[in-house]
């Protein structure tokens, strides 16, 4: 779980680095809050983790059913693709932010964690 969280900031840290150097983004009037946030991006990694696990043990390739789970946890929270677009650039561009959202997250994983070896 740690290497799929691993990749997964990763990927959100390259996303960040993709806006020009020194622009900040403007607070959106529909800004996603940051409990929202974290759950959301809990999903995410969550998601990211069962495909990568499939992957590994069914040579399973990224396929619409992948992009279909994504776009299905966007509506579980009633977001569209462009709103998080537009709340993901604000966050990553006011780091303070993203990263209580990620230490969230983090706790919320290993808490899953630790329920789940509780069993």
């Amino acid at each position: 779980m740690q290497k799929a969280l691993l990749i997964g900031f990763i990927l959100f840290a390259l996303a960040a680095c993709t806006q020009k150097v020194g622009q900040i983004a403007e607070k959106p009037v529909d800004l996603i809050p940051q409990d929202t946030m974290a759950g959301l991006f809990t999903d995410l990694r969550l998601m990211d983790a069962a495909l990568i696990h499939n992957q590994k043990n069914r040579k399973a390739k990224i396929s619409e059913s992948n992009l279909y789970m994504y776009n299905s946890i966007l509506q579980k929270y009633h977001i569209t693709s462009e709103r998080f677009e537009r709340s993901f650039d604000y966050y990553a561009s006011h780091l303070d932010e993203f990263d209580d959202i990620y230490a969230d997250v983090i706790s919320r994983l290993s808490k899953r964690k630790a329920e789940l070896e509780e069993k």
